[in-house]
């Protein structure tokens, strides 16, 4: 048995028209690129990510008015 549950043909360097090269922005707008793999494999697609946002908010008031004070705090674990 030769299939491995991979589909089409094995990548070959061959340069063709990925779909970047039909978006305007794109730096590889009508550019053709080498057909390779990923860099990246399913795993790191699906890894998890963890964020944390968290605040801190100092209030007061005064005779003439009141002042508030807020600090976003975030954090991002990838």
């Amino acid at each position: 048995m030769t299939e491995d549950a991979s589909y089409g043909a094995k990548f070959d360097g061959s340069l063709v028209y990925q779909w970047d090269a039909f978006d305007l922005e794109s730096p590889n707008y009508m550019r053709a690129t080498p057909w390779k793999n990923a860099e990246n494999g399913p795993i790191t697609f699906f890894e998890t990510p963890v964020t944390y946002t968290n605040s801190i908010s100092i209030e007061n008031a005064f005779e003439n008015g009141s002042l508030e004070l807020v600090t976003p705090i975030s954090s991002k674990m990838a």
